[in-house]
């Protein structure tokens, strides 16, 4: 086996690893978003509750919620790791397809 081969054997390990990881992290951070949108669409006053610090909205599908700050950028938090992920899935797909289109030229 030639030491070329087997860098490209790693560098292939390499990424089908990241796009793996970063896959799970996809579809846990999708998972948790949809925990959040039922958990929050549950128990969660529709209108601003000064005592309990719940005075920032959160819009659910056309209804708004009002949380804490805290829980407000929980619920952001996964949905920017989901749509980052996703991107990046995209990125590096379309990467993957160019390099493929110049190796068969």
């Amino acid at each position: 086996m030639r030491a070329s081969d087997h860098s490209a054997g790693s560098s292939l390990r390499l990424k089908k690893a990241l796009v793996r990881a970063t896959a799970v992290i996809s579809v846990l951070s999708l998972s948790y978003t949809a925990y959040l949108y039922y958990d929050y669409r549950g128990r969660m006053p529709s209108e601003p509750q000064q005592q309990t610090d719940r005075t920032y909205p959160v819009s659910l599908k056309g209804e708004t919620f009002y949380t804490t700050k805290t829980e407000q950028r929980r619920y952001y938090a996964t949905q920017y790791i989901f749509f980052a992920s996703v991107l990046t899935i995209g990125a590096m797909s379309w990467i993957q397809w160019r390099r493929s289109l110049s190796r068969a030229a």
